[in-house]
């Protein structure tokens, strides 16, 4: 400059700073809503805003946003010797922002500043990072109007899926606590008999010689136990009514109640591992009776269904199976159960997106069989489990005979498809061979009626 006059660019550097004149140089007027951009001579380069990357302005996103930026006091500029004092305003700007200062918002789509991200799993633009709030079980980052908090804890807040596995509710006034901590209201019972979804007791294994035994004992290790998962909806009814009918149960170690965040206002009928000859002949069945004459539902409704575990074990028959986790008989079970989609459904009464039923699974089962971690839990066999196999695909019901159906079907595609090696079975998954093969068993009536009613050995 002449005469030793110091540039105004410097002069703002001086005194304010290198933040300050960045900060000046890289946001611009609000040029209204329909602005996509600020006006620049052709060959103009802008610096970004949070990089100090300069590039040409072309090249470059303007962001509008909030914030506190330095401008010339108007009408005059105050001064402090020779220097004019910028003044802090919060306007909205347009700011000068590279790309890779810039990603899009995982919510709403919209531009969003990288340098101002709060989460880690998550990108936010400026408006949504206002409504977002983390879960403080997972740290999943949630909008605020989908937060779940207890009745006496309005500062911790919980995704759906966290809020249901660790939840007490009374079932007298609705009013919900944590399962660790003290019932949030003075009402004269509490109802400890259904769990959290978390909840996993001890299995107890039974059949009908012997209460309890050890999985890994060589008599049983190859036993097929199941247990069966029950989902039943009180409607309108109270809930607590039905679960107490199943107090003796529980007390007895027959079964437990759980939550289940898929269901309105119900819960889930978990029994321990045991053989079919247990349930035909042992298990005491009064209580579901009592469940229908209650008015619970389980069969007509959109969220119920009926989950059958059979134990893993049960298709290891040799000790290098397991070591290999390679199992012919677990193949020829799948096997049976794709090619035989349309039977199945039939039997099962339902096709739903929670364990669907399909035959072009079929190219899938040599992997489903030998490796757990190529399977999908939503398919009617979910493999995933290190202990179990499960059959995810039936409609739910309260009925005895239609749920000693499904767990003989279970059985007897387990015993089926146990007799002969894979080459021989190719030639024996004929739904109506392995009709007639149960008509010459001793158990399996109830399946047999199923498979009448349904249907299933009409279809071509």
């Amino acid at each position: 400059m002449p005469n030793g006059q110091t540039s105004f660019i410097d002069r703002v550097i001086q005194e304010h700073g290198l933040d300050a004149y960045r900060n000046f140089r890289t946001s611009f007027p609000y040029y209204g809503y329909h602005a996509s951009a600020p006006s620049f001579p052709y060959n103009a380069t802008v610096p970004c805003r949070d990089c100090s990357n300069e590039l040409h302005h072309e090249n470059m996103n303007f962001m509008n946003f909030y914030e506190s930026h330095y401008v010339h006091a108007n009408p005059q500029p105050l001064r402090y010797g020779d220097v004019p004092i910028l003044h802090m305003e919060r306007e909205r700007r347009m700011i000068s922002l590279c790309p890779s200062c810039v990603d899009t918002c995982t919510w709403c789509s919209d531009p969003a500043r990288v340098a101002l991200q709060e989460y880690d799993s998550v990108v936010l633009c400026e408006s949504c990072q206002g409504d977002a709030v983390m879960c403080v079980s997972c740290d999943e980052v949630i909008h605020c109007d989908n937060v779940y908090t207890f009745t006496n804890n309005d500062y911790d807040s919980y995704c759906r899926g966290c809020f249901r596995s660790v939840v007490q509710r009374c079932d007298e006034c609705d009013a919900t606590w944590h399962e660790d901590g003290e019932p949030a209201c003075e009402c004269s019972t509490h109802s400890d008999l259904v769990n959290s979804y978390s909840y996993k007791p001890t299995p107890i294994f039974r059949d009908i010689n012997s209460y309890e035994f050890n999985r890994n004992g060589d008599t049983h290790a190859h036993t097929p136990f199941m247990g069966f998962e029950l989902e039943v909806e009180a409607g309108r009814n109270d809930r607590h009514s039905g679960a107490q009918l199943f107090e003796t149960q529980i007390m007895n170690d027959n079964l437990y109640l759980k939550e289940d965040g898929s269901l309105d206002n119900g819960f889930e009928i978990v029994t321990h591992p045991s053989t079919l000859e247990y349930y035909q002949s042992d298990f005491d069945w009064s209580s579901f009776d009592e469940l229908r004459a209650l008015k619970f539902k389980s069969w007509s409704t959109r969220t119920c269904g009926f989950h059958v575990h059979i134990s893993r074990d049960a298709f290891y028959t040799k000790q290098m199976h397991k070591r290999t986790n390679s199992s012919p008989h677990l193949m020829g079970f799948l096997l049976f159960i794709y090619k035989n989609a349309s039977e199945v459904e039939a039997i099962s009464g339902r096709n739903s997106s929670y364990g669907r039923i399909s035959d072009s699974e079929l190219e899938n089962v040599y992997e489903y069989s030998r490796f757990r971690g190529h399977s999908e839990r939503y398919v009617a066999v979910n493999t995933l489990n290190a202990k179990t196999i499960e059959l995810r695909c039936f409609k739910g019901s309260i009925n005895k005979n239609r749920i000693l159906g499904y767990l003989e079907f279970v059985e007897a595609v387990y015993q089926y498809t146990k007799t002969n090696r894979i080459t021989k079975l190719k030639d024996s998954m004929d739904f109506l061979a392995f009709t007639q093969w149960c008509e010459v068993q001793p158990k399996y009536d109830n399946l047999l009626n199923i498979i009448r009613r349904s249907g299933a050995l009409d279809i071509e």
